[in-house]
């Protein structure tokens, strides 16, 4: 269909412009192209595009995925209106597609669309993005919006990693919470600010799966312990991923990986100067933090003066 019209056409540049759209166009934009109301019932006949609600046209050439869907529905919807929530969250490269469009649009407007799920909330310029040609919330907002309706656990597995590798600020989630929250109490204030508790002190985590282990020593009571303790021994200077400094007790956080023959002398090196420096260490992994699992739990309480209230 595409290559039968000549490149300089209205046509040609109203199906590039609908391209460049995840295929969905809006008949100012056709307008926009030079495409007059005939030449319009002219493509429709021959099935150039298609009419999917009233103004907006698809063109058959593009999938009709998610994309497609959101970018419909912000043609369609007020100005201002930006892909948010689940949508916003599958835009980033985040998330599934969700089986509907979720849109944020001014308080004083309404949307009413087959399909598509609209929040009414203001949108400060500065939470706004765009993916292509498609306006969504800021990853920041995204986060914000979601953790009113989501649990701990799932905004954790997705803040943590976002913050480990810098694509997210705890600060900036911070700010944008503040900028939107009018109810101090609301569940997505209270949520949001408990799985950043552990990413905003002066010392920070050093993976996702460490961020996870505070998180789990905070819900159970233990007090005393730092992220990333340093420790000197011998002119050579370790860091112990949990540690009680005062207790001489530490975590180690096993990866997935463990290491090769090269590294093992230089680990039974490092295990050998903790121990010789008073440390008292216990390597931790993901099984060892599963719902159930008390051995750990049992050995810091004999280990601890301090123990978990």
């Amino acid at each position: 269909m595409y290559r039968n019209v000549p490149k300089t056409t209205p046509q040609a540049h109203a199906l590039r412009r609908a391209a460049s759209q995840f295929g969905a166009i809006r008949t100012d934009q056709l307008s926009a192209c030079g495409l007059s109301k005939d030449q319009l019932a002219v493509m429709v006949r021959d099935g150039l595009l298609q009419r999917r609600l009233r103004g907006i046209y698809v063109s058959p050439t593009v999938p009709a995925d998610h994309r497609q869907a959101a970018m419909v529905a912000v043609l369609r919807a007020p100005d201002g209106a930006v892909a948010s929530h689940e949508t916003a969250l599958f835009a980033h490269g985040l998330g599934p597609a969700p089986s509907q469009v979720h849109l944020t649009v001014d308080p004083r407007h309404r949307v009413r669309a087959e399909n598509v799920v609209a929040h009414r909330s203001p949108m400060p310029p500065n939470h706004r993005a765009s993916i292509g040609p498609l306006p969504v919330t800021t990853l920041a907002r995204t986060i914000v919006d979601l953790a009113s309706v989501s649990d701990l656990d799932w905004l954790a597995a997705v803040v943590d990693p976002l913050i480990d590798d810098g694509r997210v600020d705890p600060g900036r989630l911070l700010r944008t919470l503040d900028d939107i929250v009018v109810a101090p109490g609301r569940h997505g204030t209270t949520l949001l600010r408990s799985a950043l508790e552990v990413w905003i002190g002066p010392i920070k985590p050093g993976s996702p799966a460490e961020a996870r282990l505070l998180r789990l020593l905070r819900e159970r009571g233990y007090h005393g312990f730092e992220a990333q303790v340093g420790v000197e021994v011998g002119g050579r200077r370790y860091s112990i991923d949990v540690g009680w400094p005062d207790e001489h007790v530490g975590l180690e956080y096993a990866g997935r990986i463990p290491h090769g023959p090269r590294r093992w002398s230089r680990d039974e090196g490092r295990a050998a100067d903790l121990e010789a420096e008073g440390w008292t260490m216990r390597e931790v992994d993901a099984a060892a933090i599963a719902p159930g699992r008390t051995e750990l739990w049992t050995w810091l309480d004999g280990h601890l003066r301090h123990r978990a209230a």
